[in-house]
């Protein structure tokens, strides 16, 4: 009877001590938490570089793209004033051979 008493309380005593065990231990459970939020912290500042350096680049595209529109806006004028020269000559040239 004693040995079946001491069995049983070594087993409740293995059960207890693997329930001990298995809770977190509070300074563990802090230190996560605060690790947590610091990778929350991390992330979110390299989403609002990103963004940053997207913006950046976005405005850059459109100063470029402003800058070729003006490009080709200078250029347009000047082939139609090549065009308009180039009508007027062969308006005066029709109006010789007339």
């Amino acid at each position: 009877m004693k040995k079946l008493i001491l069995i049983g309380l070594i087993l409740v005593g293995i059960g207890s001590t693997s329930l001990v065990a298995q809770q977190p231990n509070k300074g563990q459970v802090k230190k996560s938490q605060v690790q947590a939020k610091n990778d929350l912290k991390k992330s979110e500042k390299d989403a609002q570089k990103a963004f940053k350096k997207a913006d950046k680049e976005r405005k850059k595209a459109e100063v470029k793209a402003v800058k070729t529109q003006k490009k080709v806006n200078k250029e347009a004028t000047k082939v139609n004033k090549e065009a308009k020269r180039a009508s007027k000559s062969q308006g005066e040239i029709n109006k010789r051979i007339k």
